[in-house]
């Protein structure tokens, strides 16, 4: 039986930030051997489905991609110090697959239980959303979702919508800008009135944020650039509109006097969750842990469908995630490990 820092060790190396191949084939590899029935899928989006015993249990659902690190990593990926196993990925969310690896181990041949991982929940949660279809998860008695929580259960997640604003100019040489219409003069305008990007209070779980994520503009310095684009990244919680937002930069740029385009790109709705479910407040007993809203969104909103009780909750700080020197606690792998287990037995126990 492998220790769950060995195995998140494993996860974290196998870098899987563009091909996820081998990341998906280790772990379909790791549950075939302990008598899972496995499917990996070969086309895009990939993920896999290794079912235990008959369908009914529950159903374990991560994903094994991550962001792509902008800088190398200070220390080595995989390398455990100070009580902490290093890498992208460790914290969101190897760590959490990690820990459902191994309670695998000890969940098999006890108990009816499955377990589903993703390749694409950083961008387009398309596997997820074809997994929601599929009769292990219509059938399941509850999904856990190992996503970073610092081991408390989430009460709610924000939603995300990405919205491209794109601005025209006039191209002109750059000797004579007064010819030209500068367009990334005019984003930098557009984007310092924008008031939710100066909010003060945007660490707040009740509150809408907008990440300045990606701005491009321009060809080369003697040129005015006639083009601009900044894509934005909103976070809204269940109870608030994200359309506020998109009205607000509406109504900035329709007074700017430029020629402007607002796109939405992508959009994961908001979700709140039944913490007081028989399910979860099993969950919450075996685990010896509290419930708070987490601020990022998860593939629970894909999985809603079902009508299943889910519950989010793993190893990991969220705010580490999407860093390159990403951490996770040890002791935290363990701890999950240990309340995924005891989760499943206590809930099956008389079924």
């Amino acid at each position: 039986m492998e220790k769950v820092e060995k195995i998140a060790k494993r996860l974290v190396q196998i870098q899987s930030d563009s091909d996820k191949s081998k990341v998906i084939l280790y772990s379909a590899k790791f549950l075939k051997k302990l008598g899972g029935k496995v499917t990996v899928t070969r086309k895009e989006p990939r993920f896999l489905l290794a079912r235990f015993g008959k369908p009914g249990g529950v159903l374990f659902a991560g994903h094994l991609d991550t962001v792509s690190s902008p800088r190398p990593p200070k220390k080595k990926p995989g390398i455990v110090s100070g009580g902490k196993l290093w890498g992208l990925g460790a914290s969101d969310m190897k760590g959490g697959c990690a820990a459902v690896l191994a309670a695998a181990q000890r969940l098999r041949g006890k108990v009816p239980f499955a377990v589903a991982f993703t390749t694409d929940e950083e961008t387009r949660m398309g596997g997820a959303a074809l997994l929601a279809k599929n009769p292990l998860f219509k059938k399941a008695a509850a999904i856990v979702i190992p996503e970073p929580t610092n081991m408390l259960v989430a009460t709610s997640e924000k939603g995300t919508l990405q919205l491209e604003v794109r601005i025209w100019g006039k191209t002109a040489h750059g000797s004579m800008p007064w010819f030209g219409k500068n367009a990334a003069q005019r984003m930098v305008q557009f984007l310092s009135h924008l008031e939710f990007l100066q909010n003060p209070e945007m660490h707040l779980p009740d509150g809408i944020t907008v990440n300045l994520g990606i701005l491009r503009a321009g060809t080369a310095a003697n040129i005015v650039p006639d083009f601009a684009s900044a894509t934005l990244d909103v976070r809204y919680p269940p109870s608030l509109n994200p359309m506020v937002v998109v009205r607000r930069i509406k109504e900035t740029l329709g007074g700017s006097g430029v020629k402007w385009e607002v796109t939405k790109l992508h959009e994961v709705a908001a979700f709140e969750f039944d913490v007081n479910c028989p399910e979860a407040q099993t969950f919450l007993r075996v685990a010896d842990t509290r419930v708070a809203p987490v601020m990022y969104a998860t593939e629970a909103t894909r999985y809603a469908s079902t009508g299943k009780p889910i519950l989010v909750c793993g190893p990991g700080r969220p705010e580490l995630a999407h860093q390159q020197d990403e951490f996770v606690d040890v002791f935290q792998l363990k701890k999950a490990e240990h309340a995924y287990t005891s989760f499943c037995l206590a809930l099956m126990k008389g079924r």
